[in-house]
């Protein structure tokens, strides 16, 4: 497959030569509060939010994690969890929540909520919408979180399982948006019209059984793409390609998903996404999955057929990632 191919084979390696959110303080990995035990469900999901600087939790060394979150309080977790470059925090001439108050209305997340010192659960769909740089209503913005994978539903999977006016705590609050950085690498704009979700209906699910994962694939694709699993057992690497069978003599590669050991992503990750076109997906026990996209020409000139159709398979890439979910 020329270029991109040796980078799926002996060109990873190389990367993996390649050598690696801050926020107000950093607790280390046993550190907890003192009304959060290890036994309590969100208990992995707010060590997270704690070491990666997304919550400071009170004065008296809780968390309080049924208390119900404000609308200040997740834009806060929200923007630090991913701390954007454009971002500044400037709270010395004003409320402690005014940078992220405007920050949030910068980038499009400008859903009415009726009060903001109780938000719903069906508010924080719509700002996970947006956030991703989509627009849809209440019921729109559900259904999509539940079918990428950021939400099993309260009592089904289902819009009216969601429980949408039910308040969220900020347990859930954080666990929202751990799962939510783990899917997309940045906050996005959201246009400022309300569009229609489609759905699921125009696409198929490819699920993978042997790394236990699924992607959504548009209809558009069926019998245009071909899969091939490489092994890179020096680097720990598994790499599963998605190939365009009309511009396979030119390499056609799509995209592949990765399957990292942790460790190895530990010290090499940040690097890796500098230096590649590599966005983290998802992290599961000691793997870490994420998705590459190639930077050598993969199509034939010489055939404008299968150069468009390659074209048109690759602009669906970026809906495509974000329908990643671990089974």
């Amino acid at each position: 497959m020329k270029n991109f191919k040796q980078t799926l084979s002996i060109g990873i390696c190389a990367v993996c030569c390649f050598v690696s959110l801050t926020g107000v303080a950093t607790f280390a990995n046993e550190s907890s509060f003192s009304d959060v035990s290890r036994d309590y469900w969100a208990y992995s999901n707010i060590q997270w939010a704690m070491n990666h600087n997304v919550i400071n939790g009170y004065p008296d060394g809780t968390f309080k994690p049924n208390q119900v979150v404000s609308q200040s309080e997740w834009f806060a977790m929200l923007i630090r969890a991913f701390q954007p470059s454009d971002f500044k925090n400037d709270s010395k001439s004003s409320g402690w929540d005014a940078s992220y108050q405007d920050y949030a209305a910068k980038i499009g997340l400008t859903s009415i909520v009726s009060d903001k010192s109780h938000l719903t659960r069906g508010n924080i769909a719509e700002y996970l919408t947006e956030a991703s740089g989509k627009h849809y209503n209440t019921d729109d913005s559900i259904q999509y979180i539940l079918d990428i994978g950021l939400s099993e539903g309260k009592s089904s999977k289902s819009v009216s399982g969601f429980k949408k006016n039910d308040f969220v705590t900020r347990s859930e609050a954080i666990t929202f948006i751990e799962r939510f950085n783990q899917k997309f690498s940045q906050l996005s704009t959201s246009p400022s019209g309300v569009e229609t979700y489609k759905g699921a209906e125009d696409s198929s699910i490819y699920e993978n059984t042997k790394y236990n994962f699924t992607l959504k694939l548009p209809d558009n694709w069926k019998d245009k793409y071909e899969i091939k699993e490489q092994n890179n057992a020096d680097a720990h690497i598994d790499n599963v390609v998605f190939i365009s069978k009309a511009n396979k003599t030119s390499g056609g590669v799509l995209f592949m998903i990765s399957i990292w050991s942790k460790a190895d992503w530990d010290v090499q990750g940040d690097d890796i996404m500098k230096n590649t076109h590599t966005i983290k997906l998802a992290e599961r026990g000691d793997k870490v999955f994420t998705i590459t996209t190639p930077s050598d020409v993969e199509t034939d000139s010489s055939n404008p057929s299968a150069k468009s159709e390659y074209n048109n398979m690759f602009n669906s890439i970026k809906d495509i990632q974000s329908t990643f979910t671990l089974q």
